[in-house]
């Protein structure tokens, strides 16, 4: 870009403000994050208005190349006999003459363009593609597949088969209207009443990284060492493998050591017929693509120009959501359960704020359990505790005790300050209102044993209690009152279904028949 200066001084100025992505180029500072599309954009600003006259310009400048290569000057014929000099004499000049062109093309090349300038010129002009910088100081451009699309298009017919590739995205790749394309037959698997997909909400997972691998010297942690998340999964691969010895175990790529997982996600769940048969599968967090490479796809493709606040293209969230649901229907037909009809299958996914609607929409049947059923005793304390607290609280009241700090530390094996802590400080209940919220929401009822509550009360537990699990109470007292426990049933069918866990969670800790509904409506729970 430098050697344009001084070949067209204007035309450098025009895209001078290129020069202002120096700084985040540079390859010796590494950085956390990499800019995004839009970030690049605003960088540079808008493209001038002569940019296809730029873009030529310098274009034919670059296939000059008569005046890169440098031709050695000749010595000419030498009369060995007349000339007074030897053939090693001869011999030497043309060495020395060809190592001085060599050396005038390699700076000539130098100052040649970079192949990359002309995509991004392109890009910055409004041609399909994306641009982003990773953390390394790399600019990486995204660009169509124009000879894939020439050749797809010159074919008279093209037939695609794959499991989760949508219409809209197939035109975009091969550059057509998606009303030329016909779906000849959409099928799914027909036997999904024999597997069973189970959406554990599993804490610590929600981006991907886990936790360390690696002790301060570099070395690798063993098993017996694994902290936090890591822990927590390799407690929950053994639980598994107690009841499913063969079970395979789908993680990311670099936890393969710790967790002796042989399978990752974007890879092992696409395809492949190595756990046909197998009567359990476990995936371990969500299979979340890099947002970068996603996000040049996706302006790539669709040729997005408007961008919201946060700097992502529109209708890029829905674009992303969609990609990672594609991961988890490959994943969750690895097993071919359908050519085994007489056969039970497992399909676990262990990650927080799971919602597998999408699979319910396919036919399988989905149930939604937590953690705790799992490896209660690796559950954050605090957590297991407020509910123990719950329990307790239950157990007093029922035995015609005073709910006191003493005989709940007592309950729940802890000591009374501890029980303190959970009441003061950052949390939002203190033990006063916390006893006179508890006997506002458990009034024994003959009829029904359950809890009644106000709004505002039972606000303040559900954010004590870090869920939101019942604030409909008072709606389903008078269901369960005038319809019976099947209307409830009915209304937790319509709602999220993690929210329905944790509802049907606190009706059998405060109902008569509360864990019998929940056994019920979550009939698969392995433990």
């Amino acid at each position: 870009m430098l050697d344009l200066r001084a070949k067209n001084r204007d035309y450098f100025l025009a895209i001078e403000n290129l020069l202002n992505l120096r700084p985040y180029l540079e390859k010796d500072t590494k950085r956390r994050y990499g800019l995004r599309h839009k970030e690049i954009l605003d960088i540079i600003g808008e493209a001038p208005e002569n940019l296809e006259e730029i873009i030529q310009f310098i274009y034919n400048d670059f296939n000059q190349l008569d005046d890169v290569f440098v031709t050695p000057d000749s010595t000419g014929t030498v009369n060995y006999k007349e000339g007074g000099i030897t053939r090693e004499q001869a011999k030497t000049a043309r060495r020395g003459l060809a190592i001085e062109a060599r050396e005038k093309t390699l700076e000539n090349i130098k100052r040649l363009p970079s192949n990359i300038l002309f995509d991004l010129l392109e890009v910055w002009g409004g041609k399909k593609g994306a641009f982003k910088t990773n953390q390394y100081g790399e600019i990486i451009i995204t660009r169509p597949d124009f000879k894939m699309q020439s050749i797809l298009k010159t074919s008279q017919a093209n037939l695609y088969l794959d499991a989760t590739l949508t219409t809209v995205k197939l035109a975009a790749l091969i550059d057509i209207d998606p009303t030329e394309i016909i779906t000849v037959k959409q099928e799914t698997i027909t036997a999904k009443n024999n597997i069973v997909v189970h959406a554990v909400d599993f804490s610590g997972l929600g981006s991907n990284n886990w936790g360390r691998t690696r002790n301060a010297d570099g070395e690798l942690l063993t098993k017996e060492e694994a902290e936090g998340a890591l822990k927590r999964i390799i407690a929950t691969i053994d639980k598994l493998k107690d009841k499913f010895p063969e079970i395979s175990i789908y993680a990311l790529k670099k936890y393969e050591k710790i967790l002796e997982n042989h399978y990752y996600w974007f890879n092992h769940n696409r395809g492949g017929n190595h756990d046909q048969g197998k009567e359990a599968i476990a995936a371990f967090g969500k299979p979340l693509p890099d947002m970068g490479s996603l996000e040049s796809e996706y302006i790539t493709l669709f040729g997005v120009t408007e961008f919201d606040n946060e700097l992502k293209p529109m209708g890029f969230d829905d674009y992303y959501k969609e990609s990672c649901n594609q991961e988890i229907i490959q994943y969750v037909g690895r097993q071919r359960a359908n050519l085994y009809p007489d056969q039970k299958f497992h399909s676990f996914i262990f990650a927080p704020d799971l919602d597998l609607t999408f699979l319910k929409e396919l036919g399988y049947k989905v149930v939604y359990e937590d953690e705790y059923q799992y490896i209660p005793e690796l559950c954050r304390r605090r957590k297991r505790d407020k509910w123990a607290i719950l329990e307790a609280a239950k157990g007093l009241i029922k035995a015609g005790k005073k709910i006191t700090q003493v005989a709940i530390a007592r309950e729940i094996n802890a000591t009374q300050s501890w029980v303190c802590k959970l009441f003061g400080g950052d949390e939002i209940l203190s033990w006063r209102d916390f006893c006179k919220i508890f006997h506002s929401l458990y009034k024994a009822n003959k009829e029904t044993g359950i809890i009644t509550t106000g709004t505002e009360e039972n606000a303040t537990m559900q954010e004590w209690l870090g869920l939101k699990p019942l604030e409909v109470a008072l709606d389903m007292i008078k269901a369960i009152h005038n319809e019976g426990w099947e209307s409830v049933v009915d209304y937790l069918r319509k709602v999220c279904p993690h929210e329905a866990f944790q509802i049907l969670g606190i009706l059998a800790l405060f109902t008569p028949n509360g864990y019998q509904v929940w056994q019920e409506f979550f009939p698969e729970v392995p433990f």
